[in-house]
């Protein structure tokens, strides 16, 4: 199969400067008896002369169920819970907890940021394009990224061209697992350079492991061995029940860079993690400390990075961080969050701090939210202070419409003099909401020049494709087209088959319902069986219960299904077939009556094409799949047939169920 994201840029400046760019992210895969090859590539061009076609990832991948892990092997990210995750070329065996019931699913980030402007987000791991989209004015937050761990690189790139870059960083909770439970990860491979560097390609072993000691106590450690590199970690984790969780750990990092004058380097580094969540006041805190003995201490994706240096670089070699997440329910008055981190550095250059603070509060449907970032120092050239404020109106819910349609108008402003104020008009039309538009308009301040700028955005979803295009005027300086198409394809043993996009889908579903096209899978938004009857429905939840059901209601013609629900139980990654049993043929509702009495309730009836019904108490039969003309044999029982031949006319039609009274004769049975 593959899944698809195809979207274009371009930008027309009023002095004449043109710019335009073209992105292609491709998530392909491959399912033979058990095994998963999975394979990540972009293309990315630029009319600057940038042109890219890059390959992330490539492994195969295979559960092992009576172990409760899976195996990797390839070019893949680790998946470890004590050390920093990187690109590795190798063979890894982790445990996965979603086998466990009540699994913990895959973690991504959720990447939030604020736009000034209807802007471009670009979103890079390791120097590679892994997200890129459009957004409107105003907070945003972006929650569908394919899996992925640490730290990534995020870019908002305003209509003006101006760029704004930040790192998203994860807060680790305290590592508990369960009484006797055990979690592990093991590698072996090498470490994969970051894409145009020099960086090292070290052979590594790596392990992890974690164990519930007692009830609320869990020990763990790792280890990491490579040329010139090792690493050690060991840890506790304990439940103080009232006080909350609270984790401590020790690593010990030796090192031999071998082009420094002093090559040996080696030194500690001290974690200290704590959460609590206050029920009483629906309060949840998360603090995180770590300290670094020396400045010689470097994890193994630095070590790869340093290790063709001839001096030392302590740029930003970090000394200290220190980091706080707090949510906060209000009751009647909304939620609140704070986030923040300080990191200081062994260059004795000056701390970078990052505070953010947002609120927001829902009253009769009508939504209001504000927010305020400080930033200063290490990597922010100039102290930021920036500030929004927003309000959201469900006009849509006033007007008292089938369709949906919200009016939102925010205002953001920085200590940069820089300013803007923007209403937006988002909603949904169409048959299951199909179509989704924003339409807004604004202006943009910065010291003493205002400038207007107006935008329209519309997402077309359609059953196997979905197509995205905008148009913004930055006015006295540029007009902004984007384009997108989104989609995805499987070919398999019944034929081709195009569905929406399923980039971050655990598990699918192929839908097979032969000659029923344009049926409509009930629990699966926007989702029809084509021209031939398949479908793909995405976003099923591995190793858990999931009940697809055709809309009966939707089935048009003489088509017909044995089965309208099926439940499936797919594994990770898995392509599963949900076959409802298809048929082209009449519908019909009889009442068959032998020697003027309506046969036996649960009598069965088989038609001369293979269709089977069953009689109710009152003779009454539903056979689907039937011909205009077809031979009934009804089994009486005790050696007896009963047969007639049904001729169904356009006068016995209701709607599409045709309706009649029809009488057999006995003969011996055969």
């Amino acid at each position: 199969y593959t899944d698809y994201a195809i979207s274009g840029y371009e930008h027309r400046y009023n002095s004449g400067e043109n710019y335009s760019s073209q992105y292609i992210n491709l998530h392909n895969g491959l399912n033979l008896y058990g095994w998963h090859l999975r394979d990540f590539s972009y293309f990315y061009r630029s009319s600057h002369g940038e042109d890219e076609w890059e390959n992330q990832r490539r492994y195969v991948e295979r559960d092992i169920p009576f172990i409760n892990s899976r195996l990797t092997i390839g070019k893949a990210f680790s998946q470890g819970r004590l050390f920093d995750n990187f690109l590795f070329k190798g063979i890894m065996l982790t445990d996965v907890d979603q086998m466990l019931p009540f699994s913990q699913h895959g973690y991504a980030p959720v990447i939030r940021g604020n736009a000034l402007t209807n802007a471009t987000v670009e979103i890079r791991q390791r120097g590679y394009l892994i997200y890129q989209t459009t957004v409107s004015p105003g907070p945003f937050e972006i929650d569908d990224l394919d899996a992925i761990s640490g730290d990534v690189e995020v870019t908002i790139i305003e209509e003006d061209g101006s760029r704004r870059s930040y790192i998203e960083s994860t807060a680790s909770l305290p590592v508990m697992v369960r009484k006797h439970q055990v979690k592990y990860n093991v590698m072996l491979g090498e470490y994969s350079p970051q894409k145009g560097s020099d960086e090292a390609s070290t052979r590594f072993f790596q392990g992890e492991l974690l164990y519930g000691v007692f009830n609320y106590t869990t020990l763990y450690g790792g280890l990491t061995i490579g040329d010139d590199y090792q690493a050690y970690l060991f840890g506790i984790g304990q439940n103080l029940g009232p006080l909350g969780g609270l984790s401590f750990d020790v690593s010990f990092a030796q090192a031999t860079l071998p082009k420094l004058a002093s090559p040996s380097l080696s030194g500690y580094a001290y974690e200290l993690r704590y959460n609590k969540t206050f029920s009483p006041t629906g309060t949840n805190l998360t603090l995180s400390a770590k300290q670094h003995s020396t400045q010689d201490y470097l994890t193994f994706e630095q070590f790869n990075r340093y290790f063709h240096n001839t001096t030392r670089e302590d740029n930003f070699q970090t000394k200290q961080r220190l980091q706080i997440n707090l949510g906060q329910q209000l009751g009647e008055w909304g939620f609140l969050s704070l986030n923040g981190y300080r990191d200081t550095f062994w260059d004795n250059r000056s701390a970078m701090e990052n505070l953010s603070l947002f609120w927001s509060k829902t009253y009769r449907g009508i939504g209001f939210n504000a927010s305020l970032s400080l930033q200063r120092g290490g990597f922010f050239e100039n102290d930021n202070t920036l500030y929004s404020l927003g309000i959201s109106l469900p006009i849509g819910d006033w007007l008292s419409s089938r369709y949906p349609a919200s009016l939102y108008t925010t205002y953001n402003g920085s200590n940069q003099q820089r300013e803007n104020f923007t209403t937006t008009l988002n909603g949904s039309v169409l048959e299951d909401q199909k179509l989704n538009y924003s339409l807004s308009h604004g202006y943009n301040k910065q010291y003493t020049e205002t400038q207007q700028n107006s935008a329209i955005y519309l997402r077309y979803q359609m059953p196997f494709i979905r197509l995205e295009g905008g148009y913004s005027h930055y006015y006295n300086q540029s007009r902004n087209v984007s384009w997108g198409a989104y989609g995805s394809a499987i070919l398999h043993r019944h034929g081709l088959t195009f569905g929406q996009d399923f980039i971050g889908s655990s598990a699918l579903a192929l839908v097979k319902a032969e000659g029923v096209s344009g049926a409509k899978i009930a629990n699966a938004p926007n989702v029809r069986t084509d021209w031939r009857g398949y479908a793909i429905v995405p976003y099923l939840q591995p190793y858990l219960i999931n009940d697809l059901q055709i809309d009966t209601k939707t089935i048009e013609g003489n088509a017909d299904i044995n089965r309208s629900v099926i439940t499936l139980v797919p594994t990770h990654g898995a392509v599963v077939l949900a076959d409802y049993e298809g048929q082209t043929g009449y519908r019909a509702y009889l009442t068959i009556l032998y020697n003027h009495q309506p046969i036996p309730f649960g009598t069965t009836v088989v038609a001369d094409n293979g269709s089977r019904g069953m009689a109710n108490e009152k003779g009454e039969v539903y056979m689907n799949g039937l011909k205009l003309t077809t031979q009934l044999t009804i089994e009486l029982g005790e050696g007896a047939l009963c047969q007639t031949k049904l001729t169904l006319e356009k006068k016995d039609f209701v709607e599409s169920i045709a309706i009649k009274r029809v009488q057999c004769h006995a003969q011996a049975k055969e």
